[in-house]
This record gives C-alpha cells, sequence and structure tokens, in this order.
C-alpha cells in the first residue's frame, strides 16, 4: 500500500492554466472577476482517482473547463472549445505539473448549450493520466 502524501490538484489545473492562457487569446479564469466580459474561459472542476502500483501512484484525473459567450456568438464559444480541445490534447505532455508527468490525455466530453437569454455556455472535460516523477 502506497500513502498519499499529495493530491497534485492545484498542480494540474496550474498546468491546463498556462496552456489555454499561453495558447489563445480569450481571457482565462480560476475564478471569474466580477467585472469579466465575455468571451471568456473558466477551469472548472476537477476529480482524482489514485493509480497506485507497488513503487510509484500516479493520478486519474479530469479538468473541466467551460467556455462562456454570449448567446448571439454561439459560434465564438465554439471556436473556443475547439481551440482549447486542440491546445490541451496536443501540447498535454509539454505542461509543467511539479513533480508528476502526465502520461496521456484526452477529450471525454463536449457539451453546448444556451444558458440563458444572454450568453452560451459549453462545457469540456479533460481526462489525464499523470505519474509521479521518481
Amino acid at each position: 500500500m502506497i500513502i498519499v502524501r499529495d493530491i497534485p490538484q492545484v498542480k494540474l489545473r496550474e498546468a491546463v492554466f498556462a496552456l489555454l492562457k499561453n495558447g489563445q487569446t480569450h481571457d482565462v479564469y480560476g475564478v471569474v472577476p466580477a467585472k469579466a466580459k465575455l468571451p471568456y474561459m473558466v477551469i472548472g472542476g476537477t476529480t482524482f482517482k489514485p493509480d497506485a502500483s507497488k513503487n510509484s501512484l500516479g493520478w486519474n484525473a479530469s479538468v473541466t473547463i467551460h467556455c462562456w459567450s454570449e448567446t448571439k456568438a454561439m459560434a465564438t464559444c465554439n471556436e473556443m472549445m475547439t481551440d482549447a480541445a486542440s491546445i490541451i490534447t496536443g501540447l498535454y505532455n509539454t505542461a509543467q505539473v511539479d513533480g508528476y508527468q502526465i502520461i496521456d490525455c484526452e477529450l471525454d466530453l463536449a457539451d453546448g448549450n444556451e444558458e440563458d437569454e444572454y450568453s452560451f455556455h459549453g462545457v469540456l472535460t479533460f481526462l489525464f493520466k499523470i505519474q509521479q516523477k521518481e
């Protein structure tokens, strides 16, 4: 049995944030400021499930990205979703996660809906397999 000494939730979120911030032109937030203007992306919830072997600890993790645009700009939201999917699945192996290596990443789910009369909301869920560096 391996003792869990670190759940790299913040580290993975920071790595995904850096990929998105450096790879496209829309604002990216962890927490949306009160005066934020559409369109923007938000790093949402995460999940982590341990994947341990005899000698090391890895994680199967998910990260949710929310894309927001004005209702009349559904194409903008779709473009943001496409950019995020392309950036994260294309560049995940370059991401810096302190103490860990990202082994694999895939897009698990993409969903888009008119949220209200003012905004369109796209949701992307990415699955990551990360391994602690030895």
